[in-house]
């Protein structure tokens, strides 16, 4: 349990910041209006053929994982190293 108000403060900061700029997302299309700047039904991902991109394009969802279980992990070595 974390013990710390401010940084149940902060966590409640975050969540309901990133909680709201989710919103348009979820109930709206903007995602998909988004993407068709990028993807061409015909030829796929326009930048496909750079390395970089190439990259992002096949294994871009694990980064994601990353930055999701990262966090976690910072808080509880945080509020670990307190007692």
């Amino acid at each position: 349990m974390i013990k710390n108000k401010q940084l149940k403060k902060d966590i409640l900061f975050y969540i309901v910041i990133f909680g709201t700029l989710t919103l348009p997302f979820l109930f709206t299309n903007l995602d998909i209006r988004l993407q068709e700047f990028f993807f061409d039904s015909d030829k796929g991902f326009y930048m496909r053929s750079i390395p970089f991109w190439d990259i992002i394009y096949k294994y871009g969802i694990f980064p994601g994982y990353l930055f999701a279980v990262a966090p976690f992990f910072y808080l509880l070595i945080l509020t670990g190293n307190r007692h």
